[in-house]
């Protein structure tokens, strides 16, 4: 048992990724900008983290001792190296360090950095990198199913959300960013296709009207599909969104 704990220990450590250096920001990361202006943000030409349905981070099932629940260490950071002027991204210049600092987290939802600290609070940053060249990191988003009354109180949510912003403590002066949602799910779903068809029209409204007043009946795909305001929770704040889902061209 021992050998066996120590080896998933190596293996969070190692999901963690410490720090390193990144000849090109990756597709799937948020890649990190600094505006004309000199105000942080983040580029379009990554990860877009917008509260849309297709922003969602699903998480992985984990299995413990270090983490239950669920986590996964993707999306993580990269700045962009080439100027973007159509975007208005620009490269950072050096001295910048980078942080994500916590605006809300919906609760059992924890970040942890690459030395496997938690952070919860709002306020609290997790390092990010330095600039020129260091900033490629992927810090572990975790939902804690051992987060206290967790089964009685969030049995049946589906989604997380979070708000964060980025912050520069170095010596450049750049103004934080505007702050962005960042959305996370437990189970892939297309939003509002509840009868699991691939499709979301006419069909889906009994389903939907099923899972809405029975959602301890549903499955965890058809509460994460009929979820359509993305807030969590199958409730009557879904109605109007799942109508104009169904009306929409």
């Amino acid at each position: 048992m021992r050998n066996r704990t120590w080896l998933w220990l190596a293996v969070v450590v190692s999901m963690a990724a410490t720090i390193t250096t990144s000849a090109q920001p990756h597709a799937g990361d948020l890649w990190l900008a600094v505006s004309s202006a000199g105000q942080l943000k983040i580029s379009p030409r990554g990860f877009v983290p917008d509260g849309s349905p297709a922003s969602v981070v699903v998480l992985e099932e984990a299995g413990g001792p270090l983490f239950f629940g669920w986590t996964s260490n993707n999306p993580g950071f990269d700045d962009i190296e080439s100027p973007d002027p159509e975007n208005d991204c620009y490269p950072f210049a050096s001295g910048a360090t980078l942080w994500l600092e916590i605006v809300s987290l919906d609760p059992a939802l924890v970040v942890w950095d690459v030395q496997l600290r938690p952070y919860m609070n709002p306020g609290e940053r997790a390092y990010l990198g330095t600039t020129p060249g260091s900033v490629h990191s992927h810090l572990i988003w975790h939902i804690n199913s051992r987060y206290p009354n967790f089964e009685p109180l969030y049995g049946l949510k589906v989604h997380w959300r979070a708000m964060f912003r980025l912050v520069d403590t170095g010596g450049t002066g750049y103004a934080a960013s505007v702050p962005f949602p960042m959305i996370f799910g437990i189970t892939e779903c297309v939003t509002g296709d509840v009868s699991g068809d691939s499709r979301v029209d006419f069909g889906d409204i009994n389903p939907f009207v099923q899972v809405l007043l029975q959602p301890g009946q549903a499955t965890v795909e058809q509460r994460c599909a009929a979820d359509i305001n993305l807030d969590g929770w199958v409730d009557f704040g879904d109605i109007n969104p799942f109508v104009a889902l169904l009306t929409s061209p």
